[in-house]
């Protein structure tokens, strides 16, 4: 899955379109704010976490290695990454208060007003997965808004005192056990870094250190491009399902799309989008690098993504990447 991820969104970077169409829902109708109403006080985690965070995760963009806030994995990290500030100043969430919320202000669509400090596009790109219809898109934004100001607490389905449990008697004697005989013997308990492995340990080098192929709790060292899988995969919002340079959710399909595939005249001069074992012949790499003027194309648009420019380190990442011809990345967490 993850490799998909990756794969489909390094093309996507490149699309004539960009983040800031009006229209780039599946009908063509953005929906519109949600409006000021009565909070659904039954609204709770399971909720906002099970209806609304899928959208947010499935391209990628804030999965496992994604960008913040990440809303993949255990509740308690999911929930510990919502209390942390965004690019505003301000927390994600802050329990009670939507307004004083950054990730509300991002659904609403109001993270741009005075004095909010946001940036970037309203959220989720392109609307929720499989909504088409405004009026259900609107419920499921006020969702977000229902949890945060019932208190954004973790519990489901109501977690209230529901008191003693009634007395059902003592229970009935079922009689002696039966005798089920000794217990398999399963041999000795896996111990990470004895060297030996054992259990559902992936590896046991006999060390504690990782980075060596086998990390101090025996799985294998993760392929150092696994980095970059989350930050190609947030260009999906934008070039994955609207317009432009939409492709598939496969491998194949990113492969035949930019692998020495050329590029618009008008864009990259129709250098390859990836020209594998070298960076300096990618369009792609270009773009990320804010290098696309040296394709040589008359209107070779902005760096990419937009309003959300990648650090040199991860610019860099890339290049290594490419310029090692695409090696899959392996292990990824």
């Amino acid at each position: 899955m993850k490799r998909a991820c990756l794969v489909i969104a390094s093309v996507i970077v490149l699309s004539a379109g960009s983040c800031d169409n009006e229209c780039i829902g599946p009908d063509c109708v953005d929906a519109p704010p949600p409006e000021a109403g009565p909070v659904d006080t039954a609204t709770d985690w399971c909720d906002v976490r099970d209806d609304l965070f899928p959208s947010c995760t499935s391209a990628g963009c804030h999965g496992a290695n994604g960008l913040d806030p990440v809303l993949s994995g255990d509740d308690e990290a999911v929930y510990a990454a919502l209390l942390q500030n965004g690019s505003s100043g301000s927390p994600y969430v802050v329990p009670g208060s939507p307004e004083s919320s950054y990730l509300w202000r991002k659904v609403e669509g109001t993270h741009l007003e005075t004095g909010v400090g946001g940036s970037g596009s309203q959220m989720p790109i392109g609307g929720f997965e499989d909504v088409f219809e405004a009026d259900d898109e609107l419920a499921l934004r006020v969702k977000l808004r229902d949890w945060i100001a019932n208190g954004a607490g973790t519990s489901c389905g109501g977690g209230g005192d529901a008191g003693p449990a009634p007395d059902a008697g003592p229970a009935p004697d079922a009689g002696a056990a039966d005798d089920a005989g000794s217990p398999v013997d399963t041999g000795p308990a896996a111990v990470c870094g004895d060297g030996e492995v054992t259990g559902d340990e992936a590896c046991d080098d006999g060390n504690d250190q990782d980075g060596d192929g086998c990390e101090s709790d025996c799985t294998l060292t993760p392929s150092p491009y696994c980095a970059i899988v989350g930050r190609l995969g947030a260009c999906t919002g934008c070039h994955g399902r609207s317009g432009g340079f939409t492709l598939g959710n496969d491998l194949q399909a990113w492969a035949s799309n930019t692998v020495n595939q050329p590029s618009s005249n008008n864009r990259g001069d129709g250098m390859n989008y990836i020209t594998p074992g070298n960076k300096e012949q990618s369009f792609l790499w270009l773009k990320v690098a804010n290098r696309q003027g040296e394709a040589g194309g008359m209107s070779p648009g902005g760096v990419m993504p937009q309003n959300n420019a990648w650090p040199a380190s991860a610019v860099e990442l890339l290049g290594q990447w490419i310029d090692a011809d695409l090696p899959t990345p392996e292990n990824c967490p």
